[in-house]
């Protein structure tokens, strides 16, 4: 490690430090060492006055004095002169000829010579004998820079200037909280002191007070000593080498990416000129460029490290404001019922328009579902866009009226005719305005419905007949609150009822030869009892039997198709429980009770429900607990006479093969062309079947 410097020549010159005292005599290319002998660890700085004399010290703050060594040969030679001030650690020296006066910094003390640095005696204690590492004196005046609070510096992170203008006779001290290396004199009350944490002290009233002038300094850079060659150019060194810049700072401009005058909604980058270290806008934006996206003027001020001074420069924005084009609907709402028309339009006042269509005038006729929207340019030449609009077309509406039976019904009877749901308004052809009504006369009927959006529909014609007839069949036995119950059957076991029926008609039989369960899995009628045939005005019983899996009352429908309209009965039953009962072999009373059977296979509810598509779904799962895997379901789509009017095979879509054999799988029914009204999906599988109604909309 070097800690001084002192070229007496271009080309010759000395540096020192705890290394050793090193000697160039090319102008710095190389260097040779020239250290007194056994001194190399305890030296630290040295001047010369010319290329032979000079001096080199070290020594203090170990217990082994101060020690001043003297060479007039260039270092060839050395002879030393020694003092014993107890911790006082020697570091810098100055004279001023060859035999002349000359001063000497030790920690907290200056020494002076008269002869050249021949001898050497005590001048004047500083304060403390705390770390001095550089001594500066013009006349009278003297300026130290200290370090830590002992000999050597190393204790506490704290510093001081030390001045006197009395030779020595007093001092005033600065604390600069930070250790201090560096000093230098201008003049006898003007100094510069420099250390750690790029503390750069300046004082001009001789250390009264003193200024922080650090600008171009590093952050927290250590420097370590500071000198001029004139009032105004210095340098200081340490981590970096700084010189000094007591300028006007350079000039900053503003530049734009584009002219200055925009629209609204677009912006120009706003660029200050290089070179600076913070910039500081108007509109409270930090770095050198910004984005001006609104009018007005806007100002930077930059910041120059080098010389801690502002500049600033300014310009104006001016944006043309735009008017925002807005679609306007000749209706309520974006939609179009089919064979009519929507008119867009936004404002005359743009000179060009460009919609999604391609049409370039102000408005448009629009007829399809999808998107529009419009470009406009106004007269500054900005360009706005609206937002798209949405604009639904109603299909066409073509209602259909159906009815929970044929169109066929016997004189004093009536008919429900309905209207599909969800419109607004309904006009029937003769001045109904529900949704639906009973006609017990026959004809020719439609409807006129309006939905939300106010589009119309008209249903076509739909012919009602009222016969001049009465059904056949009248049921006698007595049925409270209009059910058929059976008898409950003890799980596993079978429960049968007779039901009297009696045909009114006096000319004609009525024959029961496929009466229509519309669920046909728990309720059953025993087919060895059919065909029968009731006579004129004759009476039978027919018997109906319930077979239950649970203890849930259950219920389904009996249909018999008759000559006006079909007679539905309901039917009604549940099980009863199995009850087991013994004694244990220990003798204890054992009770068990079933309250319901498994089940081997579920079948999930038609959907859509009510279907408004062109087909039915119905999915299909079998638990693997008998050979029903072994077996594939059929599946029959039947009209309200029980008719088969569409058929539909089994496709699997997964099957586990193992202990339990597991299939699943999905019919699917085509209800393309089917009138609207309530049909029935019959699946079988084996001995088993299940009825699910479904409701068809078209």
């Amino acid at each position: 490690m070097l800690e001084s410097i002192n070229f007496v020549t271009p080309s010759i010159g000395f540096t020192s430090g705890p290394n050793g005292i090193f000697k160039s005599t090319d102008g710095g290319i190389s260097w040779d060492n020239v250290s007194p002998p056994g001194t190399q660890s305890m030296l630290w700085g040295c001047f010369f006055v010319n290329q032979n004399v000079g001096l080199v010290v070290g020594g203090g703050c170990n217990g082994d004095g101060q020690s001043f060594f003297r060479t007039t040969d260039g270092g060839a030679s050395w002879r030393e002169h020694h003092e014993n001030v107890p911790s006082s650690g020697m570091t810098d020296i100055m004279l001023y000829s060859q035999d002349g006066i000359g001063y000497g910094s030790s920690s907290g003390i200056i020494w002076k010579t008269t002869d050249g640095g021949r001898t050497w005696s005590f001048f004047s204690q500083t304060g403390p004998l705390y770390w001095q590492e550089e001594i500066t004196n013009i006349k009278n005046s003297f300026l130290v820079p200290i370090s830590g609070t002992d000999c050597s510096g190393g204790r506490d992170v704290r510093g001081e200037l030390r001045f006197s203008t009395d030779a020595g006779k007093s001092w005033k001290s600065y604390q600069t909280f930070s250790s201090m290396f560096g000093s230098f004199l201008i003049n006898e009350t003007t100094g510069w002191g420099v250390g750690d944490g790029a503390l750069v002290y300046y004082t001009s009233d001789a250390g009264v007070t003193w200024q922080n002038r650090n600008c171009g300094i590093e952050p927290n850079a250590n420097l370590d000593d500071i000198y001029f060659v004139t009032d105004s150019i210095g340098w200081a060194v340490g981590q970096g080498i700084y010189r000094t810049n007591f300028v006007d700072p350079p000039k900053v401009k503003i530049t734009a990416s584009k002219p200055l005058t925009f629209c609204e909604g677009d912006s120009a980058s706003l660029s200050a000129s290089d070179g600076f270290t913070d910039y500081l806008w108007s509109n409270g934006s930090v770095g050198q460029v910004i984005s001006a996206k609104e009018s007005g003027s806007y100002r930077v001020l930059a910041y120059d490290k080098f010389t801690c001074k502002e500049a600033f420069d300014s310009v104006f924005v001016n944006l043309f404001r735009k008017t925002p084009p807005v679609i306007r609907l000749n209706r309520s709402k974006p939609i179009v019922c089919d064979g009519d028309t929507l008119t867009l339009s936004v404002d005359d006042i743009f000179t060009s328009y460009r919609w999604s269509t391609g049409d370039s005038t102000s408005s448009i006729k629009v007829a399809q579902s999808g998107i529009y929207s419009v470009i406009v340019t106004d007269s500054n030449g900005c360009i706005g866009e609206t937002p798209g609009i949405n604009v639904v077309a109603v299909p066409p509406i073509k209602p259909k009226i159906s009815a929970i039976r044929n169109y066929t019904f016997c004189i004093g009877d009536s008919l429900l005719l309905t209207a599909p749901p969800g419109f607004t308004e309904y006009h029937w052809s003769n001045g109904i305005t529900l949704p639906q009504f009973y006609t017990k006369t026959g004809g020719s009927f439609s409807v006129t419905v309006i939905d939300s959006n106010g589009c119309v529909g008209v249903s076509e014609l739909t012919k009602v007949r009222a016969l001049d007839a009465q059904n056949k069949l009248e049921i006698l036995t007595p049925l409270p609150e209009n059910i058929f119950d059976i008898p409950a059957a003890e799980l596993k076991n079978r429960s049968c009822r007779d039901i009297v029926l009696h045909n009114r008609n006096d000319s004609l039989s009525y024959y029961i030869t496929a009466p229509f369960l519309v669920q046909n899995i728990l309720f059953s009628i025993p087919q060895s009892q059919l065909p029968i045939a009731i006579p004129p005005l004759g009476t039978i019983s027919l018997s109906i039997c319930y077979a239950p899996i649970d203890t849930i009352m259950r219920t389904d429908t009996l249909i018999f198709p008759d000559t006006c309209s079909d007679m539905s009965l309901v039917l009604r039953s549940n099980g009863s429980p199995i009850i087991l009962g013994g004694n244990s072999e220990c003798n204890i009373p054992v009770r068990s009770v079933a309250y319901t059977l498994g089940q081997d296979y579920w079948v999930s509810a038609p959907f859509p429900q009510p279907s408004t598509t062109n087909q039915v779904q119905v999915n299909f799962t079998s638990n693997g607990s008998h050979n029903s895997t072994e077996s594939i379901p059929l599946a029959y789509f039947n009209d309200m006479l029980g008719t088969t009017i569409r058929t539909s095979d089994f496709e699997v879509t997964k099957r586990t093969n193992g202990e339990r054999r597991e299939m699943s799988g999905k019919f699917v029914f085509n209800t393309e062309g089917l009138n609207s009204g309530i049909y029935y999906i019959v699946i079988r599988i084996e001995d088993s079947v299940q009825v699910l109604p479904v409701i068809i909309e078209n």
